[in-house]
């Protein structure tokens, strides 16, 4: 068995990867997880109802404030001076947890913090950076110091990297000698799907935030509206009361009260269940990372129309790739997924079934949990013996 203490962010979709993976190789592995300041209730409860072993740090990310202005401009080096501090904290947080469950391997479940790093060097034990975000293009942060310095970071001796897409292995230029691409699982190989039958609405699924595309969307949903389109829109996702005040702002502007819904934050088999009933899940998120709800969707036969970019375009060329057909729908503006929204009413849903039959094939053999599992267990293994 290898002992692995995962640094782990408290909540959202890498968490649970994180719980995934860890239950696929609960005979493989003894794992603790220990979890930031912003560890929700629902993670908790899953490790609970697992009998993973955690704690609760007060750690958040490692990176500068996102907003560019003087002021954080002029204290940027004070701001510099309290990451260190943190990282110094924290790195010894771990090492006395390392020693008490004789860990073999750190791993950091997100490459936002830097501390799960130097408490491995301080061991002397292996230290995997699962990469999944490029903090920058995604969330508008600037990396803790600066993107040199984690990318010398990345490249240390006794330093591994996963890397979720291979945009965010080329992004680091990460090289292959210690690197590697590795897909999330998303779901096991013989997931089915309920048959449900499909309704006359749009999906969005997400953090609702300006950073994931919302208000384009509801750009692109208003002009399809003011073309004649009549299907509702659902919106299921965590949101700031701030941003709940702009988006009811501008319903009320656009006048589509009637049109829309916001569904809040909903537990798994109710967002599966509105995926598989949908006409078609909308992705706007303009870099989408990885992308786990485009996945999901397509696990679920739900058509999904995502922005070309980023992690959502990585998996377009995919699956384009594997069937020289596409899996999804593109849009490079609003425009276009006006256009989209309206031919998908006009043509109706039975017209893209080709479509959503070949993307549920790709994920059911690429992002599956077993492959998911399997790939990182053998990483492990290697590791330890070099």
């Amino acid at each position: 068995m290898i002992n692995v203490l995962y640094i782990a962010v408290g909540e959202g979709g890498s968490d649970q990867a994180l719980i995934t993976l860890i239950k696929e190789l609960k005979c493989k592995i003894r794992p603790y997880i220990i979890l930031g300041k912003l560890a929700s209730q629902s993670t908790i409860d899953k490790l609970k109802s697992e009998n993973i072993p955690y704690s609760i740090l007060n750690y958040d990310f490692f990176w500068y404030p996102s907003k560019r202005n003087l002021w954080n401009y002029i204290t940027r080096p004070i701001y510099a001076l309290k990451l260190k501090n943190k990282k110094k904290f924290f790195a010894k947080q771990i090492i006395e947890l390392s020693k008490q469950y004789k860990i073999d391997i750190i791993h950091t479940n997100s490459s936002a913090y830097q501390f799960g790093a130097t408490a491995a060097q301080a061991l002397k034990i292996p230290h995997i950076w699962h990469l999944r975000e490029y903090q920058s293009l995604d969330f508008g942060h600037s990396h803790a110091y600066s993107l040199p310095y984690l990318k010398k970071q990345l490249h240390k001796s006794g330093n591994f990297n996963i890397a979720i897409t291979k945009g965010i292995y080329n992004f680091y230029q990460l090289k292959g000698e210690n690197s590697t691409i590795i897909y999330d699982g998303v779901l096991r190989q013989s997931y089915k799907p309920k048959e449900l039958p499909k309704e006359e609405y749009f999906l969005f699924v997400g953090r609702i935030v300006k950073a994931k595309g919302i208000f384009s969307l509801l750009n692109s949903y208003k002009d399809y509206l003011l073309r004649g389109g009549t299907f509702k829109l659902i919106l299921a996702g965590n949101y700031s009361s701030k941003t709940k005040q702009k988006i009811d702002r501008l319903i009320e502007k656009y006048n589509i009260q009637n049109n829309i819904m916001l569904k809040g934050i909903l537990p798994t088999n109710q967002i599966y269940d509105l995926m598989n009933r949908a006409t078609a899940l909308i992705v706007p998120s303009p870099f989408e990372a990885f992308g786990l709800i485009t996945a999901e969707a397509m696990f679920n036969k739900c058509l999904v129309i995502g922005k070309d970019t980023a992690g959502t375009k990585e998996q377009f060329d995919n699956g384009q790739r594997k069937y020289n057909k596409e899996i999804a729908l593109r849009f490079t503006n609003e425009q276009q997924l006006t256009t989209h929204l309206t031919d998908i009413e006009q043509k109706q849903i039975q017209q893209y079934t080709e479509i959503i039959e070949r993307a549920y094939n790709y994920v059911s053999s690429l992002y599956s949990i077993e492959n998911n599992a399997k790939q990182i267990e053998c990483l492990y293994t290697s590791i330890l013996r070099t």
